[in-house]
């Protein structure tokens, strides 16, 4: 037996005539509010240090064109970014001043040299930025993820795409036998 035909006016997700314009303006309105407005970056967090404050203020001179690339729904995300990035700094400018390796403690390691235990910090925030950076989609790959574009791809002003492969029937150009 086949489905009964729903009259526009009884469906619930898309209104009749003009009301249908309204929906889809509340409907964008509640999209957008989902993940709340964009980030408001003046409003800087408490347990920053000055670290982390730098890159706050770096990621808010990136984003400043672009005021709903991050939301504040993403805020608690974005702080532990950059609160992690300041771990990681912190850790390797301990590294880079006391070296790889530090004499031992223990007393089995007593007299032998062993691994800093900054480099598996430097490790594992590492690995947390990256996966922090995929969610908040700061790279080409993560960004391409969620939907978000460059509005320049490809080559430069000239068209050069050096790792495009070779036409046939070209000549070799002034930027070399591969292009």
């Amino acid at each position: 037996m086949p489905a009964r035909r729903v009259p526009s006016e009884e469906k619930a997700d898309k209104p009749p005539g003009d009301a249908g314009i309204l929906w889809l303006q509340q409907r964008e309105q509640a999209v957008a509010d989902a993940g709340g407005v964009g980030i408001d970056w003046a409003n800087i967090p408490e347990p920053l240090d000055d670290v982390a404050l730098a890159k706050w203020t770096e990621l808010a001179s990136r984003f400043a064109d672009q005021p709903t690339r991050l939301r504040e729904g993403s805020r608690d995300l974005v702080i532990l970014y950059v609160q992690t990035w300041s771990i990681r700094q912190a850790a390797l400018a301990q590294v880079s001043t006391q070296g790889p390796t530090i004499p031992g403690r223990s007393p089995s390691d007593k007299g032998r040299p062993v691994k800093h235990p900054g480099l598996q910090t430097i490790r594992d925030m590492t690995v947390l930025l990256i996966r922090i950076s995929r969610e908040l989609g700061f790279g080409e790959d993560s960004a391409g993820r969620l939907g978000l574009r460059d509005a320049q791809k490809g080559g430069g002003d000239d068209g050069y795409d050096p790792f495009a492969p070779p036409r046939r029937g070209r000549e070799v150009s002034e930027h070399g036998p591969f292009d």
